[in-house]
């Protein structure tokens, strides 16, 4: 009877026991559970936030761009407006280039180069009775030398008394006073070194010629064709004075001065 009892009481034991190790492996099942799922959620929130850090690189990456190419889009309009800016301003004063006429005192010039300019004739509705050939003329700040009187610059002006030409003018150019039947004097200062064809024919009241200058090395032919039978023309060397002779009718006294 006492050995059932014991039996029966350590049946008692095994049961108590085995029970309380099924209730300690359930205990363990359910912390491993809540341990992967909260390493599940942990995993979750992890990978969100790495998702919403690498959305907002994106967009500071973007942003960033943006930002960069507007400023260069910016900065290249700027250099842009710049550069035509700078173009207009820097834009080449045509009035004052190589072959442009420009008028100064009533007369008009033409830019050949070197700033040096071409006498043309009169401006326009201007007259003088005497025409003085300066050595230099000044344009919007520019000095220019007169270097030369131009084809057919005063053929025919009437109203023409008198010619003085200064210095820097080495050359008269062909027709240059051609018929100004009222041309009584001429004095050609010391630059001169030609005279074309027909430069002064026609003058017919043209008596006296003053050439000072001894630089002149050809008189082209008729430069003073018809002008008044008795004129005189006077010249500083013997050497001029021959190169006049060759050029002029037997009628015109060449003397040295």
């Amino acid at each position: 009877m006492k050995k059932l009892k014991e039996t029966k009481t350590g049946k008692k034991i095994l049961a108590f026991g085995l029970s309380a190790a099924m209730i300690l492996s359930l205990f363990s099942v359910a912390a491993t559970a809540d341990t992967v799922q909260n390493d599940d959620v942990t995993a979750q929130q992890n990978t969100t936030t790495a998702e919403e850090l690498s959305t907002t690189e994106q967009a500071s990456t973007e942003e960033g761009s943006t930002t960069v190419e507007e400023t260069t889009t910016q900065e290249e309009s700027t250099t842009v407006a710049e550069t035509t800016t700078e173009e207009e301003t820097t834009a080449p004063d045509t009035s004052t280039a190589v072959g442009a006429s420009i008028t100064v005192d009533n007369y008009i010039y033409r830019i050949s180069d070197n700033n040096t300019v071409i006498l043309k004739g009169f401006a326009n509705g201007f007259s003088s009775a005497k025409v003085t050939v300066k050595n230099r003329i000044v344009y919007n700040g520019v000095t220019y030398k007169v270097v030369k009187i131009g084809a057919g610059a005063f053929r025919d002006e009437t109203s023409i008394k008198k010619v003085v030409i200064w210095k820097n003018t080495t050359e008269i150019g062909k027709n240059a006073f051609r018929g100004c039947t009222n041309l009584k004097k001429v004095t050609i200062r010391t630059g001169v070194t030609l005279i074309r064809k027909y430069a002064f024919a026609g003058c017919s009241k043209l008596k006296t010629v003053n050439i000072l200058s001894t630089k002149l090395t050809e008189v082209k032919r008729n430069a003073f064709k018809n002008i008044k039978s008795n004129a005189v023309i006077n010249v500083m060397s013997k050497s001029v004075r021959l190169i006049v002779k060759a050029s002029v009718p037997a009628n015109i006294a060449v003397n040295r001065m």
